[in-house]
């Protein structure tokens, strides 16, 4: 259901997920996690992704990280993504899983939520 675009469009299934996911993240000590948006969610206070408010606003004691993401295809890999602020590119599915994974290792990017 999370990735059923027009269920999304009926009511906020993302940060229903989250509000739910945050306390039982609390309560089993866990601390980080990485979620996945895609490269065309606004950043924080410009038109107002619902998420990534909640997660600013209520869940600065959890480790969150937002990877702003523009995915299009399953193809090899197109090279080595960078985290930035304001530009993003255009990656395949590879691309973006090694990205997830060297991002969620970096302490420099807790609480952020930047493209790539």
């Amino acid at each position: 259901m999370l990735g059923n675009a027009q269920e999304q469009n009926k009511a906020p299934i993302n940060t229903i997920f989250i509000k739910k996911l945050i306390p039982a993240m609390r309560r089993q000590g866990v601390k980080r996690f990485l979620y996945q948006a895609g490269g065309l969610t606004r950043r924080y206070k410009e038109k107002l992704p619902i998420v990534i408010e909640y997660l600013v606003e209520e869940a600065q004691d959890v480790d969150w990280i937002v990877h702003r993401a523009g995915i299009i295809s399953d193809g090899s890999s197109k090279g080595i993504l960078k985290r930035d602020r304001t530009k993003f590119s255009l990656a395949t599915h590879v691309d973006i899983a090694k990205y997830n994974f060297q991002i969620i290792n970096d302490d420099s990017a807790i609480h952020s939520y930047d493209l790539s």
